[in-house]
């Protein structure tokens, strides 16, 4: 969600998306904690410019039965990203859903796979 985006990087990168099509281009690896050579090679050559209005259209609220499906927000604390998506956090704990820290950066299924795969497994055991 685009508003919980700080105000100048909400600016800067709809000022991008303005002047590129709607998109905005893919920050470098190392802002998500990617910092290894082959991984940084291995993602560049995958990522893409993404859609602007991904961030700036509402997400629907959903309905009854979705609402009662339990939540959960993983936090990566590593990395540049990591006051970037603070305030998602906050929202997720705000609103009641089960907030799991990592040390890692934000992209935890590569630099953290195993580490995140035990945290997804145990998240789902808790429902099941």
């Amino acid at each position: 969600e685009a508003d919980l985006l700080p105000p100048e990087m909400r600016a800067s990168r709809q000022a991008e998306a303005e002047a590129n099509g709607g998109v905005t281009f893919p920050p470098p690896p190392s802002i998500f904690g990617v910092n290894d050579p082959a991984l940084v090679e291995w993602l560049n050559a995958r990522m893409t410019p993404h859609p602007w209005a991904t961030y700036a259209e509402p997400v629907p609220h959903g309905n009854a039965m979705s609402i009662a499906l339990p939540r959960a927000y993983i936090a990566c604390t590593m990395g540049a990203a990591v006051p970037i998506f603070a305030s998602f956090a906050a929202k997720a704990r705000a609103a009641g859903w089960q907030v799991r820290e990592l040390a890692t950066g934000h992209l935890a299924m590569l630099t953290a796979p195993q580490e995140l795969a035990a945290v997804l497994l145990d998240l789902a055991s808790a429902h099941v």
